[in-house]
């Protein structure tokens, strides 16, 4: 049938093993998906390796081989993928299974994936995880995520991790006004002052801002995830800058730094309030994360 021998493992999943199944009924099943849906050998073999499913479970991954065949055949992706081998197709395989991995519905990302085929050749797999999880973390539905993500292919290139952000002014960028600025600010004292911009969603999630956030990232103001730097001045807390680097200077500044993660994950930003919790906060980070 053509599988590479150092690759057939990947076909095992679900109690379901290549290895103990019907060979016959394998290779009819190749044969279908080829002949039917009309990809060629390197296709089928690298859409098998990928979604093993689709060897054993016909009904559940019709959609997900209607999508592919958008993708591959209407949208002529392999055309793009360099070397062409298994290896390669496989690869951008397991990049285009991270969507579904996270929710998308089979058999409805076909178009919207083919008219930004560049997004699967151009970025690792880590990366389309990476910004998936980003604004997942805004409780916003998968669908949604994906549908956004893939409008707008320019923010794989964002750097989401290292830029630096003041939450007030970012907020203002986005549009909230004076007062509604103060009320958050009197209601939420702990997440404002400086963030960096990997938590801006667990900040803005916090401050029950989430859904809000990511309408304001859907209609253009994704722009501003691009603008942030390291360097950020806007709302620096001095106080808060000495406090943490007298706790860091201490011998268990490893565990402190755990805990600060956790604040952070749960929406503090560079203020008295964080030093307050972390000084406060009992067990270690591994722990409050559990």
């Amino acid at each position: 049938m053509g599988f590479p021998w150092g690759k057939l493992g990947l076909l095992c999943v679900d109690g379901f093993s290549v290895l103990e199944s019907n060979p016959s009924y394998l290779e009819s099943r190749v044969d279908a998906i080829k002949n039917i849906d009309g990809f060629n050998t390197v296709s089928v073999i690298s859409i098998c390796l990928a979604f093993p499913r689709v060897l054993y479970d016909n009904d559940k991954m019709d959609g997900l081989l209607s999508d592919l065949k958008v993708l591959f055949l209407d949208y002529d992706l392999l055309s793009c993928v360099e070397g062409g081998d298994i290896d390669a197709v496989v690869a951008v395989c397991e990049k285009i299974k991270s969507f579904y991995d996270r929710g998308c519905e089979m058999g409805r990302m076909g178009d919207l994936m083919g008219r930004n085929k560049s997004v699967f050749i151009e970025h690792s797999r880590d990366v389309l995880i990476n910004k998936i999880e980003y604004f997942r973390k805004l409780e916003v539905r998968i669908e949604q995520n994906a549908v956004f993500l893939l409008s707008r292919p320019e923010i794989f290139y964002f750097d989401l991790e290292t830029g630096v952000v003041s939450i007030s002014g970012f907020l203002k960028q986005l549009g909230l006004s004076d007062k509604e600025l103060e009320c958050h600010r009197q209601k939420y004292p702990h997440v404002f002052g400086r963030t960096r911009l990997a938590n801006l969603p667990n900040a803005m999630r916090s401050m029950d801002l989430g859904k809000w956030f990511f309408q304001r990232m859907k209609y253009g103001n994704h722009s501003l995830l691009a603008n942030c730097s390291t360097n950020c001045t806007e709302d620096v807390d001095r106080q808060y800058e000495e406090d943490i680097r007298k706790i860091l200077a201490k011998k268990t500044h490893a565990y402190a730094i755990k805990k600060l993660e956790f604040l952070q994950g749960i929406g503090f930003g560079e203020n008295r309030y964080t030093v307050k919790a972390l000084v406060s906060l009992n067990g270690s980070g591994d722990q409050l994360l559990r």
